[in-house]
């Protein structure tokens, strides 16, 4: 599938939490000055889509409904190729960190996602945050430093009366590997931001 897009260049491509501090915080600022731009590149890469009209005439305008149609767009740019040998490898350097007892739970992936899925699923994450943040402005990005901790080193959502942060991210990150599996609909990426808002106003 065509479409107009350019891929998402970090500052650095060390993984989040092999950072530093100064890296992490160096890389939290680039991220959020990185979020407009994004944005509009998601827009365009979007409406660049062919034969669909809802795709065609998409608005990032950070609205649920837009959800509705990014879900189905992403659902059809969602891309895999076989774990190349340097992955194995960096793989496996990784599970000696780990004690024994639980590496059985970190079997080697099937797949993984090629560069571009990559690019989107960040894209999508700032886009699905910035959506939230419409919805309760009281709630910002922020690094997250605790170390040991599955967002260590991440911009997540903090603010929120009812829950101690978000990561939109991960939730894409998630909401693709369902895909992939078929174990979900592309209507998720909606509900994610329904399921915030409901443990923000209900609980």
């Amino acid at each position: 599938m065509y479409m107009q897009y350019k891929l998402i260049q970090p500052p650095s491509m060390k993984p989040v939490h092999e950072m530093n501090p100064k890296e992490a915080d160096i890389y939290f600022r680039w991220y959020l000055d990185q979020i407009p731009e994004r944005l509009t590149r998601l827009q365009r890469a979007v409406r660049s889509t062919e034969g669909d009209a809802q795709f065609q005439g998409w608005e990032a305008n950070l609205t649920p409904d837009s959800l509705l149609v990014l879900g189905k767009w992403f659902a059809g740019n969602i891309y895999t190729a076989p774990p190349s040998e340097e992955f194995k490898r960096k793989r496996l350097e990784s599970l000696e960190k780990i004690p024994e007892k639980y590496r059985s739970i970190f079997s080697m992936p099937e797949f993984v996602f090629v560069d571009l899925t990559y690019s989107l699923i960040c894209d999508l994450g700032m886009y699905l945050g910035e959506t939230i943040r419409k919805r309760f402005p009281y709630v910002e990005w922020q690094l997250w430093t605790k170390k040991r901790y599955v967002y260590s080193n991440k911009p997540v959502l903090v603010g929120f009366k009812n829950r101690v942060e978000y990561d939109p991210e991960n939730g894409i990150h998630v909401f693709a590997l369902k895909l992939i599996k078929k174990q979900c609909q592309p209507i998720l990426l909606r509900e994610l931001f329904d399921n915030c808002v409901y443990m923000e106003t209900e609980w």
